[in-house]
């Protein structure tokens, strides 16, 4: 039996779930997998990896709404729609971060670099913990239940690089994330809507 841990700050734990009905699918499956002989190299290095990823972090770079009495301040903003869609910025702050870690950029610029993702991170923790969007406020589109995965990886790889306090800000923060006002339909969501929150809620 499993018990739906993201539900605990709100409700008694006391949500069990049945048998998983696929367990038998899912062991053959695996089975049959590792039996397989492994797959041929791609050839894809990780500085191919990093070299994609700091295309789409630098290409909205300048998209970061950086006036600070904005009440989207921090947010990536689509350049077409002018507005911030979906999980972008906790996604652009994970993206970013993964390059610092990996000492993709130079001193200078990873300054400025983690400036930024740490202003991202401020956005998009403060959006999560107040739910839904209303006016200015809340999770873009109400996608607030793919914040969390992002959010956390993020969270890790920042852990010596951002400075201690704004860590343990971020930390207490994220403990006052009310699943049934943040995560859109729980505790009744299905699909993918309920694997990633459940995926963030895990890290």
């Amino acid at each position: 039996a499993v018990c739906v841990l993201a539900l605990a700050a709100v409700f008694p734990c006391a949500a069990v779930l049945p048998p998983f009905p696929l367990d038998a699918t899912v062991a053959a499956a695996r089975a049959r997998a590792a039996g397989s002989p492994s797959p041929p190299p791609t050839g894809v290095t990780k500085a191919d990896y990093l070299k994609l990823i700091a295309g789409t972090v630098e290409a909205f770079f300048p998209f970061q709404n950086t006036n600070a009495s904005s009440p989207q301040y921090g947010r990536i903003i689509d350049p077409f729609e002018h507005i911030e869609i979906q999980m972008s910025t906790p996604s652009w702050a994970n993206a970013a971060t993964t390059l610092l870690r990996a000492g993709f950029y130079n001193e200078t610029f990873s300054a400025l670099l983690l400036s930024r993702v740490i202003i991202a991170m401020d956005a998009a923790i403060t959006a999560l913990v107040f739910g839904q969007p209303h006016g200015d406020q809340g999770c873009a589109q109400g996608h607030c239940n793919f914040y969390t995965m992002p959010i956390m990886f993020a969270l890790e790889g920042l852990a010596d690089l951002a400075p201690a306090d704004k860590i343990q800000a971020w930390r207490a923060q994220l403990t006052q994330v009310n699943p049934v006002r943040s995560y859109s339909g729980w505790p009744h969501t299905t699909g993918n809507w309920a694997i990633v929150a459940l995926g963030g809620e895990t890290l």
